[in-house]
């Protein structure tokens, strides 16, 4: 004969049993009292059945919350990779170019004739420059304009690979500076703006921006913030059959400690064509000889 407390006492224990929690003695106790108490057995089913369909529920958000959370690691996983083949795409790109115009341009350093013309637009003033080079010797013809100003200078440099002379020209003055000892020039080569060691490629392929780009009526690619060896650029512009440059852009160029200028210069270059006339120095009795 079953009592009233033990129907109380399974009521209160069937929550724990449908969720597994009880030991084995009170699940015999329990599902005992179950065969001979329909009133409990009905609680025991309802009881049951809205833990399933909790479970379900839960079962349910936990599965939504899952495929949500994964849908959403794909799609991240999908923008990673798509930055890492750009990025891998502009750096590859990058350093293809810059590996392309320096092989090209070498093949004109050991030029032993050649033709450099340069004009340079600094503040206000122009400067053109014509260097001729055949076979170790070489000619630069240098002339110095400011806008509205009577100041012009001709510079004439010859050089027969192990000394130089002078020739400076202003106004009615003319000196000669003669068998000057040689230093450092960048008369007598072919201009190499992407020189560069190891360290400083690696840097370029981050900090360079190359676009493809017409100009004087060449196809060139314009390099934006590239570093040499020795120097840096705002922009140069090379062309890109030969790797030659074809203008220099640089914000670096300083009038005094003050004043910043911004300068460009045009260059241009032809092989084969110098001459011994075209190197032929000035008229040496035209000049004061300074010593």
């Amino acid at each position: 004969m079953r009592e009233f407390k033990d129907c109380k006492i399974v009521q209160d224990l069937l929550p724990n049993y449908i969720e597994k929690l009880t030991d084995e003695e009170t699940n015999k106790y329990i599902e005992s009292h179950l065969r001979e108490c329909n009133e409990c057995k009905d609680m025991y089913d309802n009881m049951k059945k809205e833990f399933e369909l909790n479970t379900n529920k839960i079962d349910n958000r936990e599965v939504k919350y899952i495929k949500k959370f994964s849908n959403k690691m794909k799609i991240m996983k999908f923008i990673l990779l798509v930055i890492a083949a750009v990025f891998i795409f502009v750096i590859g790109r990058k350093a293809i170019i810059l590996k392309s115009m320096q092989s090209k341009v070498m093949k004109y350093k050991e030029q032993s004739n050649f033709h450099t013309a340069i004009t340079e637009y600094r503040g206000k003033s122009v400067t053109i420059c014509d260097v001729y080079h055949k076979d170790g010797n070489y000619l630069g013809k240098i002339q110095t304009a400011e806008i509205n100003s009577q100041n012009d200078k001709y510079f004439i440099s010859f050089s027969d690979g192990k000394k130089y002379n002078t020739y400076i020209s202003k106004g009615t003055e003319k000196v000669a500076i003669l068998d000057q000892e040689m230093g450092v020039s960048t008369m007598d080569r072919v201009n190499n703006f992407l020189e560069m060691d190891a360290i400083t490629f690696l840097r370029n392929l981050f900090t360079t921006h190359i676009t493809s780009i017409k100009c004087n009526e060449k196809e060139c690619y314009k390099i934006n913030g590239v570093i040499s060896t020795f120097y840096s650029y705002d922009a140069i512009y090379l062309e890109k059959d030969t790797g030659l440059p074809v203008r220099v852009e640089n914000g670096t160029a300083y009038i005094n400690e003050n004043d910043k200028i911004s300068s460009i210069a045009d260059y241009f270059y032809e092989f084969n064509t110098v001459t011994d006339e075209d190197l032929k120095e000035p008229d040496i009795s035209d000049y004061m000889i300074q010593q």
